[in-house]
């Protein structure tokens, strides 16, 4: 397992295409680490808001969503934010990825 932190990006490998995130992890870096274009129609930036913006209202642990080739799973909140969020990258876009 490694972790990656800095100012912006917070997350740490699970698997070699699974991470936990931080809510304030910025989606354009989860799109350059998983080599992805998340479709959105807010202005969110971050993991959490895009998740905010996804379901409507501040998801709650336990809560998932696929967008794309991603499954999101909301593993901690608070009544204000995402806290921690478990990513994965679908096994039909690791394929093509590896091509």
């Amino acid at each position: 397992i490694s972790s990656k932190k800095d100012e912006n990006v917070k997350y740490t490998y699970c698997g070699s295409n699974e991470i936990i995130a931080g809510g304030k992890m910025e989606l354009n870096d989860l799109e350059n680490l998983f080599d992805v274009k998340i479709e959105t129609s807010s202005n969110a930036v971050t993991v959490g808001g895009f998740l905010m913006d996804e379901l409507g209202e501040i998801p709650a642990a336990g809560d998932k969503i696929n967008r794309g080739s991603l499954l999101f799973y909301v593993l901690s909140s608070d009544p204000n934010r995402v806290k921690k969020v478990y990513i994965r990258l679908a096994a039909a876009a690791k394929r093509r990825k590896n091509k």
